[in-house]
């Protein structure tokens, strides 16, 4: 439309140029133009400009990546508990046996009947990952019914653990742990004891260091050196000093193929009035690991020296996953369990002081299953062939009976079955029951393995009833341990012993709460040793202080 009045307006100006151009006189332009042509080469045409406007390019389509099939192993949210079943001890006054509830920096006292105070602490330090140190402190003791039946436990720990350059870790334990009793297992005899003369003390200052590399180093090599030292000093003038060296080391030689060496010197000097024991062992242990996800095996031997007689040990060991919840394991190992006076005074508190020190060797083959049903079941089962040489075992004296003489049978077999099933529901619930049946047989020097357990059951439970009550218990059964009666010359068995201890403790407010224990819930009188009865009943109660609100 604007460009339609733009014409009509021009048109009279176009109707009047011939009149005008003929008025000119073309006479006065230069070059005379009337002679010469023109050669229009484009006529003006009026146009708008373009629009500016937005262009949409679409780029190509990335190519198609192949899908990578994941295949995901969720694990089962249940925590596999590896349970050895405890032993029983005379002492029987471990006030807080139960594996405790985890704090880091707390103060736990109580007191009970038997006249027994409690006094527990735990103080932690550092950040836990780069280093961190520990205190701990633990003191308890107990009066029975019978005279002279009493008994003291104290013992402290510092611990400390530090990552070097983030390459090694450097661990290191010093302790010392002080034990009273008294030998007032003398039945009916009629001669009049001191206290002094029947009072068995043993304290032991021990200190242990390791250091491992976090990974393998540039040649694919593991190692973890560790150290231990213990002096042991009893109130009868006899000492004890233990040294022991460990060296493993492992490198991997392709892929999933390791050798393994192990060297470890066991040195142990042993004094009393009248003697002087140097007991010494002295092994490398060289093995070849096949290991993969689903299978492993391990082959070697272990030439050793007890005492300078040489000995080679048998190192055998598989296990196979069928599935992912059940595996066989299998093998034929040997190994030493030393014989020195503080295992057999931490076994038997009131053995004699020992004339020779002989180290039981084992060889066994053993096999087994194990594995888990559902998410929360665990079980465990194993049989074995053992053959024992130079077992310790334990005879009442022929005066009063109240102590026991060590002797050593020098060979014997044992056939033995071990079970334990357990049920965890995350940190809320645990409950574990073991039991190990011994066969000993064969025996060469003695009628029967004095002192040793023929049938153990045991039993734990963990329960956190709710966010601030959390429940404990444990059960042990014992039978079938054998006896020498010195007025028969017979062997006998004593009684079948059973335990029963519980435990409660109730967060009252932060930090704050109180525990109760009970142990030998059904006051139960039975030996662990010939003439030695436990403590009845003992009831315990008192406050826990928690610093730092973690459990």
């Amino acid at each position: 439309m604007n460009r339609f009045y733009t014409y009509l307006f021009l048109l009279p100006a176009f109707l009047t140029m011939p009149g005008i151009l003929q008025a000119q006189d073309t006479t006065a332009l230069p070059g005379n133009l009337r002679n010469q042509s023109i050669t229009i080469t484009s006529e003006y045409t009026p146009v708008l400009k373009p629009a500016s406007k937005i262009n949409f390019s679409s780029s190509e389509n990335l190519p198609a990546l192949p899908k990578t099939m994941l295949k995901y192993n969720v694990p089962a949210q249940s925590m596999p508990v590896n349970y050895e079943p405890a032993a029983l001890y005379a002492l029987a006054v471990n006030i807080d046996s139960t594996v405790s509830w985890h704090r880091e920096n707390f103060v736990k006292l109580g007191y009970g009947n038997l006249s027994t105070p409690y006094a527990e602490a735990g103080l932690s330090l550092g950040d836990g990952v780069h280093h961190a140190l520990s205190f701990y402190g633990k003191h308890t003791q107990s009066k029975g019914e019978l005279p002279f039946q009493k008994f003291g436990k104290t013992y402290v720990s510092v611990n400390g653990l530090a990552n070097i350059q983030d390459a090694h870790t450097l661990d290191a334990k010093v302790f010392f742990s002080r034990n009273t009793q008294y030998e007032y297992g003398f039945g009916n005899s009629q001669k009049q004891f001191n206290e002094a003369d029947l009072l068995r003390r043993y304290a032991t200052f021990g200190l242990h260091a390791g250091l491992a590399n976090k990974k393998a180093n540039a040649y694919n090599i593991s190692y973890h050196p560790e150290l231990f030292f213990e002096v042991l000093n009893d109130n009868r003038s006899a000492s004890e000093m233990n040294l022991k060296a460990e060296a493993p080391i492992s490198k991997e030689l392709i892929e999933n193929v390791a050798f393994n060496l192990g060297i470890t010197a066991d040195i142990t000097s042993y004094k009393t009035a009248n003697a002087h024991i140097n007991n010494t062992i002295f092994y490398i242990a060289p093995a070849i690991e096949y290991a993969t996800e689903k299978f492993s095996i391990l082959a070697g031997a272990t030439p050793s020296w007890d005492r300078s007689h040489f000995y080679l040990l048998p190192q055998i060991s598989l296990n196979a996953s069928l599935g992912q919840r059940f595996s066989i394991f299998g093998g034929w190992k040997g190994y030493y369990n030393k014989t020195n006076y503080r295992t057999l005074t931490t076994l038997n508190p009131w053995i004699q002081q020992p004339e020779e020190l002989l180290n039981n060797r084992v060889t066994e083959a053993y096999g087994g299953i194990k594995g888990s049903v559902g998410d929360h079941l665990n079980y465990n089962g194993k049989v074995g062939f053992q053959k024992l040489y130079n077992l310790p075992l334990f005879i009442n004296d022929d005066a009063d009976g109240r102590t026991f003489k060590v002797v050593n049978e020098s060979q014997l077999n044992n056939l033995y079955i071990h079970g334990e099933v357990g049920y965890t529901q995350k940190e809320s619930f645990s409950l574990i029951a073991g039991i190990t049946k011994n066969f000993y047989n064969t025996l060469t020097d003695n009628k029967d393995p004095y002192g040793h357990i023929p049938l153990e059951l045991s039993a734990a439970l963990r329960w956190k009833l709710l966010k601030n009550i959390y429940l404990k218990s444990d059960a042990f059964l014992l039978n079938g341990i054998a006896y020498l009666d010195h007025s028969s010359n017979t062997t006998k068995k004593l009684s079948s012993s059973f335990d029963l201890n519980a435990g409660l403790e109730v967060n009252l407010i932060k930090n704050i709460g109180v525990w109760f224990q009970v142990n030998n819930l059904l006051n139960s009188k039975y030996q662990r040793w010939n003439q030695y009865p436990v403590l009845g009943a003992n009831f315990l109660g008192g406050l826990v202080v928690n610093f730092n609100g973690k459990q």
